[in-house]
């Protein structure tokens, strides 16, 4: 196959690992997405090893921890060629084992798991990884990759906007063919703040993001959330918006916890923060750095400020990286 596309062939260990990893990568997240649709009878997972000496430390601590359904940031796998596994726990289960609730993930134990690899947001931990390998790759190689990829983005991107162009629930506001990329409304979303929504929207249309504009209300517990942003690799979650105004909590920093504590009891685990006041980054880090520390159900914020958005996630936080993210996107 390398032979044939004309690129520089990888070993057979390169290619098993990527082979292992993804294969692995892929296996997860679908048992991840199942387990979403029966959360009601399953509403813990556990984390368990392969129990043998190739176990890494780093892993080995999660040995035998309870987490919420709901809960992705530690689902396996947690790294190149992990072989842990995440066992589904039913109601009746926790029952039995005396489970009142999901087990605490204690700072030691992050310390620990700092040596993780995909801790969090997999998909993007990975793409980082691979944004540092690629100029690695011979010219031919990185060529080959890139073209995959926007092929395979530009199809994904496509056949969403294709599914909401042709339901009359939906009004398209903007739309780029080239890229598949696009803004679409729904017909019963929020009147009231209609207008600072879509002008949101649109920001993060020029950000390379797709936003759909919700309804007003999705469910007995997500009442009003203003967004679904879907990036460009396909990945899809539901964010509420937040302009949070310094004069009103004493400091950016505070606003922004607010932001992520609104979030978090609408059981939203995105928030997209819309910085309208003249802030320094600095203190947007803080404040970033504050909210995740206290509100562990957030996975992931985008900062928009003025023209430009950037998003930072859990990952970032757990590995110092939030000002270093929010510098290189938004100066």
């Amino acid at each position: 196959m390398f032979e044939q596309q004309g690129v520089t062939k990888l070993n057979s260990f390169k290619a098993e690992t990527i082979y292992r990893n993804e294969t692995a990568m892929a296996y997860g997240a679908a048992q991840f997405a199942k387990l979403q649709t029966v959360s009601k009878r399953f509403p813990y997972w556990q984390y368990t090893t392969a129990h043998d000496e190739r176990v890494r430390e780093s892993h080995r601590v999660l040995d035998g921890k309870i987490f919420l359904a709901s809960d992705s940031e530690y689902y396996p796998p947690l790294g190149f060629n992990c072989r842990c596994r995440a066992i589904p726990i039913s109601v009746r289960q926790a029952e039995s084992k005396g489970i009142k609730g999901p087990d605490t993930v204690t700072a030691e134990m992050r310390a620990t798991l700092a040596n993780a690899d995909f801790i969090g947001d997999k998909v993007g931990n990975f793409a980082d990884w691979l944004n540092v390998k690629m100029p690695e790759l011979p010219v031919s190689t990185q060529t080959l990759i890139t073209e995959k990829l926007a092929e395979i983005q530009g199809d994904a991107q496509a056949v969403l906007y294709d599914t909401y162009k042709t339901d009359s629930n939906y009004k398209t506001i903007t739309s780029n063919t080239n890229s598949g990329l696009f803004v679409v409304r729904h017909a019963k979303a929020d009147k009231a703040d209609l207008k600072t929504n879509l002008d949101a929207a649109k920001r993060l249309f020029s950000n390379d993001y797709s936003v759909v504009v919700l309804q007003h209300q999705l469910g007995q517990n997500i009442k009003n959330p203003e967004f679904l942003i879907i990036k460009t690799d396909g990945t899809q979650y539901i964010s509420d918006l937040k302009t949070p105004d310094p004069t009103k909590y004493n400091s950016i920093e505070n606003g922004i916890r607010n932001s992520f504590r609104t979030a978090a009891r609408q059981k939203i685990s995105h928030v997209t923060i819309d910085i309208v006041a003249d802030e320094s980054l600095e203190h947007i880090a803080v404040g970033i750095q504050l909210a995740f520390e206290k509100y562990a159900q957030i996975r992931s914020t985008i900062i928009l400020k003025g023209s430009n958005a950037v998003e930072v996630t859990r990952a970032d936080y757990m590995t110092g990286k939030v000002l270093e993210v929010l510098q290189k996107n938004l100066e």
